[in-house]
């Protein structure tokens, strides 16, 4: 009775997400584990045929025989798969044959039994046979789909593992390997047929809801999967710290009245070739005007422009099992944080070690920092991970958690300040006013806060 009571819960808010998606207010409330089974369902409602693809595969030739494999059977992928690892073949055969050993031998010893025992009426000797029978085939089908299960979750681990090797230069990281972006790399025919095969990866692992643990893809990445626009000048921040620093913030740091235009900067991307930002960048001077205008190309040019045609072979791959109208609804019910959480797994947050490591300026009121944690705490996991995300750019390489620095602002809305890990907090009427504002900042950053007000 409770399984079916909570069947029923899940049927009612699978049925609700798709309307729900048109008010962000409420969406953002719904667990994850609801939105994760939404996409799974919204992918397999499309299937005509639901004999999934079996992959044959090499733990020591994975790449080349995944390349193989999804090449042969694109338009079936989105009937998902299954996998059998034929390098370890003579294993499951001698397997078979010990279990077909024994089957002989338990018919054997029936029979002598049969044989010792003629006293037991023989219609009830042979149903008790057929149900011991049936019994034991089910048992090897139970595990067969379980062998199935397990060599599907080893090959999405592995697979993963692959994609993201340093050595094959399809992905790398600018943040101490807390996240990876799309690399230049050669940008040849090879590189591109890589991507979109990564990209078919990621679609196979949320068709199945499998996680993709190394795939720890960046922010603006997770953006761009989902359909939405990257944030440049807090992604980059996020991507490439020591850039965002050193040449970004380097241009923010100018005050109004100081000569920004002595430094001789136009619009064009000098580490590139001087490639233009804009339509004659090479002519256009930057001025304090169009400071921002300038910073904003930049990055999104370092983030996306400059390695268009890798960015479109992943998203290609993935569109594969993700069409557009299915892209179109899960941009609004899932964050890039939740995607992320998708893809590699959900973990709890340790609010005493992230509490530990973090600070107050002294202009911020003791009770303001007491109500901010208090807040936090009333967050569920995947809104603490947004809210982590928003302030610090989430787990460091090895797991950890970075601190934040909580200051007092004047405006209306939090704030981050992009690579110092700071978060200015206005002061809120009541604690629920000051969790709704977090989570709209967490979701939709600086820019997307303070339109809401």
């Amino acid at each position: 009775m409770l399984h079916q009571g909570l069947e029923s819960a899940n049927d009612l808010m699978q049925s609700l997400l798709s309307p729900l998606q048109w008010w962000p207010q409420y969406v953002q409330h719904v667990p994850l584990h609801f939105k994760r089974r939404w996409l799974s369902e919204k992918l397999r409602c499309r299937v005509e045929q639901p004999k999934p693809v079996l992959l044959e595969v090499q733990r020591e030739n994975l790449l080349d025989c995944l390349c193989s494999g999804l090449d042969q059977c694109t338009d079936t992928l989105r009937w998902g798969i299954d996998v059998s690892f034929t390098d370890g073949e003579e294993d499951w055969d001698k397997e078979d044959r010990d279990w077909n050993k024994g089957q002989r031998t338990w018919e054997k010893d029936g029979q002598e039994d049969e044989d010792m025992d003629k006293d037991h009426d023989t219609d009830k000797e042979d149903l008790d046979e057929d149900e011991d029978d049936d019994h034991d085939y089910r048992q090897k089908d139970q595990a067969d789909q379980s062998c199935t299960e397990k060599d599907r979750k080893e090959f999405f681990r592995l697979a993963a593992e692959e994609f993201m090797e340093p050595e094959l230069g399809l992905f790398v990281s600018k943040d101490g390997g807390r996240s990876y972006h799309v690399s230049p790399g050669e940008g040849d025919a090879k590189q591109l047929k890589q991507l979109q095969l990564c990209g078919k990866l990621i679609g196979l692992a949320l068709l199945h809801g499998e996680p993709v643990t190394a795939m720890k893809l960046s922010r603006p990445l997770r953006r761009l999967l989902l359909g939405s626009p990257i944030r440049p000048l807090e992604d980059m921040a996020a991507v490439d710290p020591e850039f965002y620093q050193n040449q970004v913030g380097k241009i923010l740091d100018y005050k109004e009245g100081e000569p920004l235009g002595d430094l001789g900067l136009t619009f064009v991307d000098e580490a590139a070739g001087k490639a233009e930002l804009c339509l004659g960048g090479a002519e256009r001077q930057v001025t304090e005007e169009n400071k921002m205008q300038y910073l904003d190309l930049l990055c999104h040019y370092r983030l996306v422009d400059s390695i268009r045609p890798q960015v479109d072979a992943l998203l290609s791959g993935v569109q594969a099992l993700l069409p557009s109208q299915v892209q179109a609804e899960l941009q609004r019910v899932l964050t890039a944080t939740e995607l992320g959480l998708c893809l590699w797994g959900e973990s709890a947050i340790d609010l005493k070690s992230w509490k530990e490591k973090s600070k107050a300026t002294p202009e911020m009121a003791p009770g303001m920092i007491e109500e901010f944690w208090k807040a936090v705490e009333g967050m569920t996991n995947e809104q603490q991970h947004a809210l982590l995300e928003y302030t610090t750019g989430g787990f460091t390489a090895e797991g950890a958690i970075e601190g934040l620095t909580l200051a007092p602002t004047e405006g209306l809305v939090p704030e981050t300040v992009p690579g110092y890990n700071t978060l200015k907090l206005p002061k809120y009427g009541t604690l629920a006013e000051m969790r709704s504002a977090l989570l709209r900042a967490a979701t939709y950053g600086n820019e997307g806060a303070q339109s809401w007000e």
